[in-house]
C-alpha cells in the first residue's frame, strides 16, 4: 500500500461522520470541518515516533488529531499495543486501514489515568513484590544479560545449600530455606542447575556449580539468612 493510497479511505469514513474532508491544508495531510469543529489526520505507513510527533504538533490547531496507518501485521502486535497505548496518554485517535476501508481503532478523547492505573493494579503489585523481594541491588539498568531476579536468587540459595551439603531431599529444602516454591524451581530447572537423583532427591549439576561462582558474595548473603 503506498501512502496516497491512505487518503481516499480516510476521507470517505469520516465524510461519512458529516465532515468536509480535503487533503494537503498547510502542514496537515487531511484536514476536516464539521462545524466548528476542526480534525487533523497524518497518513502513514508506519507507526512511529516520527508521526507521532507531527499528531502532537497538530494538537496546536485541531480540536481532535488522528495517526491513520495500514492495519498491523500478525508479528507487530506487541509493539503495536504499546505504541497505542502511548497514543492514548497523548489523546491521539488512531484510524487503521484495509483493503475494505478505513475504521478508528481508538477515538481522540481524553486519557483517563486514574482508570489506567486501577487495570495496571496487579503489575503494580508484582513490580513491587519483586523490588522488595531482592537482596540488595545486583544488577546494572539497562542490560538484557543474566539479570538478578528474585527467582534467580531462589535457585541460587537451592544451589549453594546443594554445593554445601551434597544431594538433598525435597522436603529437606523447603524447610531450609522456608520456601514453597522450591519444588517448582527444581522440577522446573530453568537454568539447568539441578538434577534429580532420584524421586524426592536433587543435586546441583556441573553447570550449576559453575555458574554459581558468579554470585559468590550473593550465595554467601542468601545462606547466612538461613542458618
Amino acid at each position: 500500500m503506498l501512502e496516497t493510497e491512505l487518503y481516499a479511505p480516510v476521507k470517505a469514513l469520516f465524510e461519512s461522520m458529516g465532515y468536509t474532508v480535503k487533503g494537503e491544508i498547510g502542514d496537515c495531510d487531511v484536514m476536516g470541518i464539521r462545524g466548528e469543529e476542526i480534525i487533523a489526520i497524518e497518513l502513514k505507513l508506519h507507526l512511529n515516533l516520527d508521526v507521532i510527533v507531527q499528531a502532537a504538533l497538530r494538537q496546536k490547531v485541531a480540536d481532535k488529531v488522528y495517526i491513520a496507518v495500514p492495519s498491523p501485521k500478525r508479528d507487530a502486535l506487541k509493539r503495536w499495543q504499546n505504541v497505542s497505548h502511548l497514543l492514548r496518554r497523548l489523546e491521539i485517535g488512531l484510524i487503521t486501514i484495509k483493503t475494505s476501508g478505513a475504521n478508528i481503532t481508538f477515538d481522540a478523547v481524553p486519557f483517563n489515568r486514574p482508570m489506567s492505573v486501577r487495570r495496571s493494579n496487579k503489575l503494580k503489585d508484582k513490580l513491587i513484590t519483586e523490588f522488595n523481594g531482592r537482596h540488595g541491588d545486583n544488577n546494572t539498568g539497562g542490560t538484557k544479560g543474566k539479570n538478578v531476579t528474585v527467582y534467580r536468587e531462589q535457585a541460587i540459595l537451592i544451589a549453594t545449600l546443594m554445593e554445601k551439603y551434597g544431594s538433598l531431599k525435597l522436603c529437606d529444602i523447603v524447610a531450609m530455606t522456608g520456601n514453597t516454591k522450591s519444588a517448582s524451581i527444581l522440577r522446573n530447572n530453568y537454568y539447568l542447575w539441578f538434577s534429580c537423583e532420584k524421586k524426592g532427591v536433587y543435586h546441583l549439576t556441573e553447570k550449576g556449580l559453575l555458574e554459581l561462582s558468579e554470585y559468590h558474595d550473593l550465595a554467601s548473603l542468601l545462606i547466612n539468612e538461613v542458618e
